[in-house]
């Protein structure tokens, strides 16, 4: 009965989702038209829009029981349910175009296949929004509520259990635990009420109405924790390991499969986020379109590049990217032809800490060069890198291989994302910043990153570039 109500919920909410998507296009469709004259809008429209209405419905349907917006989001952050939004808005909205164009459906114009995704985007989340807050409204008031039994009883049960009792909008009401050993029935234990032992799993499971079992017993009980998840396997009961192999510090812990075996992972960044994806997408696209408008400021900076010293346009060094990765980064060339074989005897010039080499008036540098530099043109033909994959846009600054090897422990952490064109170090001091206060940026923009970080960096290094501070 209760999985017969749970199916009729799901199917009501997929057909609000629905409806709220064709409500969506046709808001679209009028906010456009408010803005055109009436008779400006081709006869057959009306017959396109349907049939646009139609697969967008059922895209945005399907996709959201697909990227599980219909499983349980009960003790889960909104965050999770808005990442799961930002991705069917963009799988759907990448099919909707191809439809369009597969269709050939020439009266429906960009505009309003923008303002749709803009309207759906907004109005689905205030929908998920409103229903999230309803339903933990019902579940603080003691409905629609799970009941819950806790196996274990050492310190780790005890704090799920507390948090369980002190978040009753979660929706879970805890009715007993089993502790793991026989001699601690005649003890005192701080989850009542103590329903037996791990061996009685079975018989409460048959006498009492339990909706999941929390298992927090110790890892040295695995095969007592694996029998009593097979237990309740067969009694058709949620079971959840509540485990605590490692405490991260600033990772994150997350449920992982590999070709269906479960994984238990560890990662300051989980590899499905709907963000870094979107991170890589615009990077790809940013610097696709970036290198067609600046081709023409490629070819004069050429230009004068090989007029005024001899040796090639480009330099290429190599430089240690994501998790280690060598590749070769790509700049326009601002040093004599041979630069890096006079290095050596300029060493004791060196106004940088740690591994990195700074001159500020390096005698290698030409007078094109120091232009470049002080604006940052040098950097421009990285968006080369960026469209390769080996780098990004915003990111931690990628070293030279030989200034790289010499940053070791946690310090490599910074490893851990793609380098960037630009990043904390570039507008924050950039050359006049030492080398500890680089690798710190670029640590602090690991741990903290977000697409509003990267948005305020750009933006950043624009005003840094037109007053060329710190640039050398």
């Amino acid at each position: 009965m209760v999985h017969q109500r749970i199916a009729l919920f799901i199917a009501i909410y997929r057909g609000l989702d629905a409806i709220l998507v064709v409500a969506s296009l046709l808001v679209a469709n009028a906010l456009l038209a408010f803005w055109a004259s009436a008779a400006q809008l081709p006869a057959s429209f009306s017959g396109e829009l349907a049939i646009l209405a139609t697969v967008a419905a059922g895209l945005w349907s399907g996709l959201l029981k697909w990227n599980g917006a219909y499983l349980s989001q009960r003790g889960k952050r909104f965050a999770h349910l808005v990442g799961i939004l930002a991705k069917t808005h963009l799988q759907a909205f990448l099919g909707l175009v191809g439809l369009v164009y597969l269709l050939e459906l020439e009266t429906v114009r960009r505009p309003l296949l923008v303002t749709f995704l803009l309207v759906v985007s907004v109005v689905l989340l205030a929908e998920k929004a409103l229903v999230r807050a309803s339903l933990r409204w019902l579940r603080g008031r003691g409905h629609n509520y799970k009941r819950v039994l806790i196996v274990g009883s050492d310190q780790t049960a005890l704090d799920l259990a507390m948090k369980i009792e002190n978040n009753p909008e979660l929706g879970f009401r805890i009715k007993g635990c089993l502790v793991e050993d026989p001699d601690r029935l005649g003890q005192q234990v701080r989850i009542p009420p103590v329903l037996g032992t791990l061996e009685d799993l079975t018989r409460i499971l048959h006498t009492r109405v339990v909706d999941e079992v929390f298992l927090c017993l110790p890892m040295e009980r695995l095969a007592e924790i694996q029998h009593a998840l097979a237990i309740c396997e067969d009694m058709g009961i949620n079971g959840r390991v509540v485990t605590r192999l490692y405490e991260p510090v600033r990772a994150r812990v997350f449920p992982d499969e590999i070709l269906d075996i479960p994984l238990y992972s560890v990662s300051t960044h989980p590899p499905n986020n709907i963000w870094f994806m979107l991170k890589s997408v615009g990077d790809f696209v940013a610097a696709a379109v970036l290198l067609v408008i600046l081709a023409p400021v490629f070819v004069v900076i050429g230009l004068a590049i090989k007029l005024t010293s001899p040796g090639p346009v480009f330099f290429l060094q190599r430089r240690t990217g994501y998790n280690g990765r060598k590749f070769a980064v790509v700049k326009f060339r601002t040093m004599v032809d041979g630069a890096d074989r006079l290095k050596a005897a300029l060493k004791g010039a060196n106004e940088m800490d740690g591994p990195i080499f700074k001159i500020r008036n390096d005698p290698r540098v030409t007078a094109v060069g120091r232009f470049l530099r002080r604006t940052s043109l040098d950097e421009l033909p990285q968006l080369i890198n960026v469209l390769k994959g080996e780098m990004s846009l915003v990111g931690p600054r990628p070293l030279p291989v030989e200034e790289s090897v010499q940053i070791v422990g946690a310090r490599r952490r910074r490893l851990s994302m793609k380098p960037g064109i630009t990043g904390l170090w570039q507008v924050s001091g950039r050359s006049e910043a030492g080398f500890e206060r680089l690798v710190q940026y670029d640590l602090e923009y690991v741990d903290h990153w977000s697409l509003e970080l990267d948005l305020r960096i750009l933006l950043k290094t624009v005003w840094v570039i037109m007053l060329g501070r710190g640039a050398y």
